[in-house]
């Protein structure tokens, strides 16, 4: 392989990265939980973003039994998978490889999520109903990413990943998000 051909594939897979974890902060973002810094690694909080899934994903007990609580751990979950949606669309390859490599991690943490909301309902504890759950998430997160001012937020927050060094702040995310909406609402009008 040529010096040219591997500077290429190096660059489809940063961009690759980019747009993963820009669909995570995308998703995040729109979900109400909001990232401390988005890179092209990875998309990281404080302890103060949804912190019984802080302290789920780090392996200590916490129940999901409330409704509201199950319903924002539904929610993370849908933006874990967001972000191999957008790496999906921008790069061509399938979910089902992309959930062995660049989103095993984030596969781990589904599991997790799934595993502890169905905990508590014995009759519901198969893994057809873990791989339904999944499902249901892949599904919802397919959606919110193919919607055109979510995809337009997406491509806006890899861009400008690109322009900045792979890095922004929650401060940098949120302009970018709202900058995205604002030439939206413009053009709509």
């Amino acid at each position: 392989m040529s010096f040219s051909d591997e500077l290429a594939k190096d660059l489809q897979i940063i961009k690759q990265c980019r747009y993963h974890e820009a669909g995570h902060a995308v998703a995040f973002h729109w979900h109400g939980f909001q990232p401390a810094i988005v890179d092209a690694h990875t998309t990281r909080f404080d302890g103060r973003t949804a912190p019984f899934l802080c302290s789920l994903l780090k392996g200590e007990d916490v129940e999901l039994r409330r409704y509201g609580v199950q319903e924002r751990a539904a929610d993370f979950a849908v933006c874990l998978v967001a972000g191999i949606v957008a790496e999906t669309r921008v790069s061509g390859e399938p979910m089902s490889k992309l959930r062995q490599t660049s989103g095993g991690e984030d596969y781990r943490m589904l599991a997790i999520i799934a595993q502890s909301m169905l905990s508590h309902r014995p009759f519901e504890q198969s893994i057809e109903v873990h791989e339904a759950q999944i499902k249901l998430w892949e599904q919802r997160a397919i959606t919110l990413i193919n919607q055109s001012h979510l995809w337009a937020a997406v491509e806006a927050v890899a861009q400008e990943m690109e322009r900045n060094g792979d890095r922004l702040d929650r401060r940098q995310l949120a302009a970018v998000i709202k900058g995205v909406s604002a030439s939206r609402s413009v053009t709509a009008a």
